[in-house]
C-alpha cells in the first residue's frame, strides 16, 4: 500500500499488510525539550510501534536531506547512525529490532516549502529513496537462506 498526500507530501510504505498498525509520531525539535519533556530516537520503544512518522526531512535538488544539524543522515539510514555518529548506532534497535515494523516518512517541512513545475519527479524521487531504504532494511531484517540446488545441506 503506497499513500501520497502532495500537501504535506506524507509517504506511507507497507510492503505487508498487517492486522495492527500503531503510528508513532517522533519530531526532531522534542531533543531541546527540558527534563522529562526531552525525547530522543533511542527513548522511542520498537516493540510498541508498528511504524513511525519523523518530522522532518527536506528535500534538495530532488533528494532527500536531513533538516537539522543533527537528524539522521538519509543515507546512513540503513546502518542506524545518527548525524556524525561513526560508532554508536542508536537508530539500530528502532529499524531492525522489530520485523513486524514498516517505514513511515514524512518530508518536507512545511515552512518555506515551494512547489515547482518539476513536483512530480521530486515525488517520485521520495518514493524511489524510501522504496530503497525500505528494501536496505528488509535485507538486513532477513537471514540469508541456502538456495535450492547449491550444495549446502539443510539440516
Amino acid at each position: 500500500m503506497m499513500l501520497l498526500n502532495l500537501k504535506t507530501l506524507n509517504i506511507s510504505i507497507n510492503i505487508a499488510p498487517k492486522a495492527y498498525v500503531r503510528m508513532c509520531y517522533y519530531t526532531n525539535w522534542s531533543q531541546y525539550r527540558q527534563g522529562d519533556g526531552k525525547y530522543l530516537p533511542e527513548d522511542i520503544d520498537p516493540f510498541l510501534c508498528t511504524h513511525i512518522m519523523y518530522a522532518y526531512a527536506e528535500l534538495q535538488d530532488h533528494n532527500l536531506t536531513n533538516f537539522q544539524r543533527n537528524d539522521i543522515e538519509i543515507d546512513n539510514v540503513e546502518e542506524g547512525k545518527r548525524y556524525g555518529d561513526n560508532v554508536r548506532e542508536v537508530y539500530s534497535k528502532h529499524l531492525l529490532s522489530n520485523p513486524s515494523r514498516g517505514t513511515f516518512l514524512r518530508a518536507p517541512h512545511g515552512k518555506g516549502h515551494k512547489c515547482d513545475t518539476n513536483e512530480l519527479k521530486k515525488i517520485l524521487t521520495i518514493i524511489s529513496t524510501a522504496l530503497t531504504i525500505e528494501h536496505k532494511i528488509q535485507h538486513r531484517r532477513t537471514p540469508s537462506k541456502p538456495e535450492v540446488g547449491s550444495g549446502a545441506r539443510e539440516e
